[in-house]
């Protein structure tokens, strides 16, 4: 019986830990924060998943291709159609500005594209990124920097 209460108020001492920790712990910082989205978006493009890489872009998003939020998913959806594959890896991230409400950052990358599973080329570029605080949660705003990317893919297709 004595055993019994000693469980019980084992598991109830590290259930109360756990919450204090998860009621005190420091928020994420910008920097993690925007690892995250690029995390989300590199998921997304390995899991050919438009809905996954969407889920980080603002209603108002733009790019300097000329894609809005519903564009970029269509596109993406069409891309991930065929045979071709593409991982995305992120070289560095720069954050450039910061403030209660936006976060602008340079980020260099790489992409590795696949056909039939079969390695094609490697891109190494970069973009800027500007992003707006929407419930406490980074959403990417506006690209600029994809046109020279979505070139150099294309032209490896012969597109």
């Amino acid at each position: 019986m004595k055993t019994r209460w000693l469980v019980i108020g084992a598991v109830a001492l590290v259930g109360v830990a756990m919450l204090a920790f998860l009621l005190t712990r420091p928020p994420a910082t910008d920097e993690e924060q925007l690892q995250r989205v690029l995390s989300v978006v590199a998921d997304g493009a390995r899991r050919e998943s438009p809905k996954r890489v969407i889920s980080v872009l603002s209603d108002d998003y733009s790019d300097d291709y000329g894609n809005s939020r519903a564009s970029l998913r269509v596109d993406l959806m069409q891309g991930f159609l065929g045979p071709r594959r593409f991982e995305v890896y992120w070289d560095y991230v720069t954050i450039r500005e910061t403030d209660e409400e936006t976060l602008t950052a340079d980020v260099n990358f790489e992409v590795r594209q696949y056909n039939n599973d079969a390695f094609v080329s490697t891109h190494h570029g970069g973009f800027s990124v500007f992003c707006v605080r929407d419930r406490g949660k980074l959403k990417v705003l506006r690209v600029e920097g994809l046109k020279d990317l979505v070139e150099a893919v294309e032209a490896s297709y012969g597109l």
